[in-house]
């Protein structure tokens, strides 16, 4: 009796991962480029057909550039389960439509936990070893973040010229200097 996984390595055995799936993300990206962009023109989808045909083909044709779609694709795709989960994290976390059940900050300190937790957890991914910190360079870190929250709270609750504003919260005041810091001008 097969299972589930017979049939998905029947397909593989046959190269529809290596082959057939690369090939129709190529093809079908490019199309739509082409027919997005005109580049050659309002009517001229055979031509864009062909174009992204052979693409696809000389992409196919190279397996180094077929394994690395095939180890990018999976890593991309947790990305964006991620992307989503947090999207529908801070959506539970907001209340009404212009009031926040809680503070965005803490919303956002608390949704990046969640997601450092849910990796660090049985996914094997770890950072790569460039973005290895050291104990001297993690307490720095740590440190400088400190300082910034204790200044952050101290100024926080005064305006732009030294006076305390009335009625003011720390936290509302730190929530309108990140709307400040991160906005453009």
């Amino acid at each position: 009796m097969a299972n589930a996984y017979d049939f998905i390595y029947s397909f593989q055995d046959a190269g529809i991962f290596d082959i057939v799936l690369p090939f129709l993300l190529i093809f079908a990206i490019i199309f739509a480029v082409l027919e997005k962009g005109k580049i050659f023109g309002d009517k001229k989808s055979n031509i864009n057909l062909v174009i992204a045909l052979v693409i696809g083909l000389l992409v196919v044709i190279k397996t180094d550039i077929v394994s690395k779609i095939n180890t990018y694709l999976p890593k991309m795709a947790l990305v964006y389960v991620i992307a989503i989960g947090l999207l529908i994290f801070f959506g539970l976390m907001s209340g009404e439509k212009n009031k926040v059940a809680l503070p965005t900050y803490f919303a956002v300190i608390l949704g990046a936990a969640g997601v450092i937790w849910a990796l660090a957890s049985g996914t094997g991914l770890s950072w790569p070893d460039w973005m290895q910190l050291t104990e001297t360079a993690r307490n720095l870190i740590i440190g400088i973040g400190i300082a910034i929250i204790v200044i952050v709270f101290v100024y926080g609750g005064r305006g732009k010229d030294g006076s305390t504003a009335p009625g003011k919260s720390k936290g509302k005041a730190f929530e309108d200097w990140l709307k400040e810091s991160f906005t453009e001008k």
